[in-house]
Order: structure tokens, then C-alpha cells, then sequence
């Protein structure tokens, strides 16, 4: 009689400890999805909403140089006056490294003192055509 309980016991175990690691192998297998599906929604969202605001952010310095652009010095066209100008403009907002112009022919002076030719760069080519242009980042 001993060795029928037994046998019975170790069956019965056998089929509830198979049971509760099926059980329990599904539960991890879903939560971790889950989990998962959750985590892409949240990142999606957060990233959607930095976006904005680097949109934002981008909006606000166009415009600020859009007020830089129109200015009398600027306007000028005349390196030795807008000079001090840009330095300025530059030291007031900590938003830019530096502020330059460029002429026509791609010549450029920048608030850094820094001066040279810039007409290969695609922005500048989008901006000679009277586009407001932001390119990548670049290596100052």
C-alpha cells in the first residue's frame, strides 16, 4: 500500500510542479511583453514630445536671428561695422558659439573673429535662395 501512495504522490507532484513551470514560464513570457509593448509607447511618447520641443527651441533662434539679420550694422554689409555687433549679439545670448555673416560670394566673418569662404555648405546654398536653412551639427 506504501508504494501505491508513494507512486501516487510522486505522479501527482510530477504533474503539478510541470504544471506550475508551464504556469509560471507563460506569466513571465507575457508580463516581459507586456512590459515591452509599454516601454515602446512610453519612449515613442517622450521622444515625440522632445521633438517638439526641440522644434520649439529651433523656432525661437531663427527668429532671434531673423532680429539679428535686420539690423542697421548687418544690413551694412560692412565687415569692420557688424563686427562688434555680432560679438555682441553673440555674448548676450548663450544659446550660439558664435554669430557670423555671410556675403553673396560666400565669404563669411563670424563673432569668433574667425573668417573664410562657406559657399559649398549647404546651407548656405539653401539660404542664398532666400530659405530660412539649419543644417546638421558641425564641427566647430
Amino acid at each position: 500500500m506504501r508504494s501505491i501512495q508513494t507512486k501516487l504522490i510522486v505522479v501527482i507532484l510530477s504533474i503539478f510542479l510541470v504544471s506550475m513551470s508551464i504556469l509560471g514560464g507563460l506569466n513571465y513570457w507575457r508580463a516581459r511583453q507586456i512590459i515591452m509593448e509599454n516601454l515602446n509607447v512610453e519612449i515613442a511618447e517622450t521622444a515625440k514630445t522632445h521633438a517638439g520641443d526641440v522644434g520649439d527651441w529651433l523656432k525661437a533662434r531663427q527668429a532671434e536671428l531673423v532680429i539679428v539679420s535686420v539690423s542697421p550694422q548687418v544690413q551694412s554689409g560692412d565687415f569692420a561695422v557688424m563686427m562688434p555687433f555680432l560679438v555682441n549679439a553673440a555674448k548676450t545670448n548663450i544659446a550660439y558659439d558664435a554669430i557670423g555673416y555671410i556675403k553673396l560670394d560666400g565669404e563669411n566673418i563670424n563673432s569668433l573673429g574667425s573668417h573664410g569662404t562657406l559657399a559649398d555648405r549647404e546651407y548656405y546654398q539653401k539660404a542664398i535662395k532666400g530659405e530660412i536653412a539649419i543644417s546638421d551639427p558641425v564641427v566647430s
